[in-house]
């Protein structure tokens, strides 16, 4: 991926530097992630899981247009993953997370609803007045998150109305368990499909939930450093 392409907020996020360390050797055949702007889709997929379209647009300085030619490409080499909820598609890599989680971390992607989730969790039992403060948002965006929220079994009322206290779910906590230990599958799942582009990925050691990846650009080595859990 040559440093002139990649878009300025991808690399402030993900710590992306391009090395001179000679001509990357590969095998023979296509390689879709050779192109720069495909391989910078596939990073946000894979640092944002769930990311909204049009969020992906803003973070790559990439027209929708633009992203949506090569979003086609990459669905039919499935490298890419698009899911479809109401009027708005979210992005995947495929195989990293189960089709399970991924309402919950469409949910992440949402700041209102992460800003509610995180409030929740950090003080169970609160009522719906006490999280406007911690979403800093208007109460009819706050009532409409918890209502999606409930809906996706991601929290969870208790006590009578019109103040019921909120708290997480069963099912949310099993999502924070699968978030944290799934950390090392979902680097093997996603360097073998660096591998498969013929891109001879490295890794170095996770730290902080992060790990430090290097692949072969178009021209020379490109590292950058991928979130493993979506919760951190």
């Amino acid at each position: 991926m040559a440093s002139p392409s990649v878009a300025l907020a991808l690399r402030r996020a993900l710590d992306v530097e391009s090395v001179s360390l000679g001509r990357p050797l590969r095998r023979a055949g296509p390689a879709w992630l050779l192109n720069p702007r495909r391989l910078e889709i596939v990073l946000a997929a894979a640092a944002y899981p769930g990311i909204h379209l049009r969020s992906a647009s803003r973070l790559l300085l990439s027209p929708l247009p633009s992203l949506q030619f090569h979003l086609r490409r990459l669905e039919e080499q499935r490298l890419i993953k698009r899911v479809r909820v109401q009027d708005r598609v979210h992005l995947f890599i495929p195989g990293m997370f189960p089709p399970s989680m991924e309402p919950f971390l469409i949910a992440l992607q949402d700041p209102i609803d992460r800003s509610i989730l995180e409030a929740i969790r950090a003080r169970p039992g609160t009522v719906q007045s006490d999280l406007l403060s911690s979403a800093g948002t208007s109460p009819p965006d706050v009532d409409r998150a918890i209502r999606s929220l409930v809906s996706l079994r991601a929290i969870r009322r208790a006590g009578m109305e019109p103040n019921p206290r909120l708290h997480v779910t069963a099912a949310w906590k099993a999502f924070e368990t699968r978030c944290e230990t799934g950390e090392e599958q979902r680097l093997r799942r996603f360097l073998s499909l660096l591998e498969s582009q013929s891109l001879n990925p490295a890794a170095q050691a996770i730290e902080d939930h992060r790990a430090r990846i290097s692949v072969d650009g178009p021209k020379s080595r490109v590292r950058f450093v991928l979130p493993l859990n979506p919760l951190r």
